[in-house]
């Protein structure tokens, strides 16, 4: 199985490119020195940094006021910082024990342009206050997330950024 240096997606075997991002599939013959694989990791890197620059992840919450809701729009991170790295709101929320799963609304900014996501997340076991959050994982899919006050996080089916 071959992962690919730019977005950690799986590469199939005897594939070119990578499904994810469509960078080379890159292949080493016999060893890889210590120093190549760091100049390789170096261009994954600014590789990565391109692809993601300017994409954009904000969450959707709603607070309630004397005259009914309230939708705000909350960035939670660039694309480049949530690679591989949970970031959470600065907000909690109450839990909704009878739900099984919340539908979180959020938007992923590319160029300008706005993509709106549906996206269902369990509710995570355990009582008191939920806070949400998002990360990229590999091949640059993006969660949603859900954190409880214990420490449990459940994630969003995954969403492949780049395709948006």
């Amino acid at each position: 199985m071959n992962r690919c240096m730019v977005c950690g997606g799986v590469i199939p075997e005897q594939a070119g490119n990578c499904p994810y991002c469509g960078e080379y599939a890159v292949q080493v013959i016999g060893e890889c020195s210590d120093e190549a694989m760091q100049r390789l990791e170096q261009k994954a890197a600014v590789k990565r940094g391109k692809l993601l620059e300017g994409i954009s992840v904000q969450l959707v919450t709603l607070d309630w006021k004397n005259d009914g809701l309230e939708q705000h729009t909350v960035s939670v991170g660039a694309a480049e910082e949530l690679y591989h790295t949970e970031k959470w709101l600065d907000l909690n929320f109450a839990p909704a024990y009878q739900l099984r799963e919340l539908e979180i609304k959020s938007v992923v900014v590319r160029g300008g342009q706005q993509k709106q996501l549906h996206l269902c997340v369990p509710v995570p076991d355990g009582s008191g206050e939920l806070r949400a959050g998002a990360m990229l994982d590999d091949g640059f899919c993006l969660y949603v997330l859900l954190k409880s006050e214990n420490g449990t996080v459940t994630r969003s089916e995954p969403v492949e950024l780049l395709k948006l």
